[in-house]
């Protein structure tokens, strides 16, 4: 959670409200901490302007002679044998141990008269933070917790619960922003991104099969293949009851490019046997046969080789493995989809082009039966 104000006491205190909520609705959360930790005590001095106005003083004169009476003003360098040693002014330690002893030092003004600092200077006790942290020129205090790695609950599904939660038992305070952080917002930031990329991708891929294959119609027949994709991708994540996360975007990208490779192969081997002379219908049998055995082998090399990494994850892989079972799941499902989709989209989308080229020979070979004839009668007569 990000907590955003200028005043630094209000936004402390909902934070610590806020952490109190998430440790008591929200118990798989371990570790809650607040980046804004009290560290070691201060005084808090505070002058009034106008009235040490009128004494004739400035903040900076004040300032600076409780500085020096405190921490001492160098006077003055001493040489000793070649040593050079600062010569320190500043009240004696047991002038300078308590509040009153601050409140007694005294200023001159411009009569002679001693003035003490407590005429126009409040001294209060206080505690300084560790460290203050901003973003976009604006104080930001973070409360943060981890999920155990037995956990279930991806962050995004752990945001959406303490979101309403706090709807239910936070109550907003004047000036202090409350918003959703860490994995959770980079979801979102990044989200737009991954669509770009996956459309991108498969911009690119088609460009490339359309060029080889010198057709627009069998790289669309190949896409059909990355839709199937998804049909696995759901059905691991269900199986395994886990949630979709930011590095499963990313192995849905590296998919993209990978499930239609099986594709490519039954369909440039069916184009081949088409130009052999094979009909429609045996060339698209054929190809599924003879092209069986290199597929199962390329997808079972895939399959096998990250199934450990996607099904029995060890210490150190919470990152890489969703994209890992991304991949297992989607390439699994697809591939043996494609076996028979592919086969059926490509008699369906050729089937027309077919009858159309049967039916253009037809028309040729009947407008060369009718010129031949009227070649015969020519020499008849």
């Amino acid at each position: 959670m990000e907590i955003h104000s200028k005043d630094q006491d209000t936004s402390l205190e909902a934070a610590k409200e806020i952490k109190r909520i998430i440790a008591a609705e929200l118990p798989q959360v371990e570790n809650l901490s607040i980046s804004l930790e009290q560290g070691s005590p201060e005084l808090l001095i505070s002058i009034d302007r106008d009235r040490a106005a009128m004494f004739g003083f400035s903040v900076s004169q004040i300032a600076k002679e409780i500085r020096s009476s405190v921490y001492g003003t160098t006077a003055t360098t001493y040489d000793s044998a070649g040593e050079t040693i600062d010569i320190v002014v500043r009240l004696r330690q047991e002038d300078r141990e308590t509040l009153s002893d601050l409140k007694s030092i005294f200023l001159i003004g411009a009569s002679g008269a001693r003035i003490p600092v407590s005429t126009f200077v409040t001294i209060s006790n206080s505690t300084a933070p560790q460290q203050i942290n901003r973003e976009d020129k604006e104080r930001i205090i973070h409360v943060e917790g981890d999920l155990p790695a037995s956990s279930k609950l991806t962050s995004t599904e752990t945001a959406k619960r303490l979101q309403k939660v706090l709807d239910e038992k936070y109550i907003p305070r004047e000036n202090v922003t409350v918003s959703l952080g860490g994995e959770n917002m980079d979801v979102g930031t990044y989200l737009p991104v991954f669509i770009l990329i996956v459309l991108l991708a498969v911009f690119l891929v088609y460009g490339v099969m359309a060029s080889q294959f010198e057709s627009f119609i069998d790289p669309l027949i190949i896409f059909f293949s990355i839709p199937l994709m998804f049909i696995g991708v759901v059905w691991i994540y269900k199986l395994t009851n886990d949630s979709f996360s930011l590095f499963s975007l990313i192995g849905v990208v590296a998919l993209a490019g990978v499930v239609v490779n099986n594709g490519i192969v039954l369909v440039d081997y069916t184009n081949t046997l088409r130009a052999r002379g094979l009909g429609l219908f045996e060339a698209c049998s054929e190809a599924g046969r003879h092209r069986l055995r290199p597929i199962l082998m390329s997808t079972l090399t895939t399959i096998l080789g990250i199934m450990p990494l996607a099904l029995f994850p060890g210490k150190g892989t919470e990152s890489i493995q969703p994209i890992a079972k991304t991949m297992f799941g989607g390439l699994l499902i697809s591939s043996i989809m494609t076996l028979f989709l592919t086969p059926v989209l490509y008699s369906l989308f050729n089937e027309r082009r077919e009858k159309k080229n049967r039916k253009k020979e037809r028309e040729v070979e009947k407008w060369r039966r009718a010129e031949g004839a009227m070649e015969v009668e020519d020499d008849t007569n």
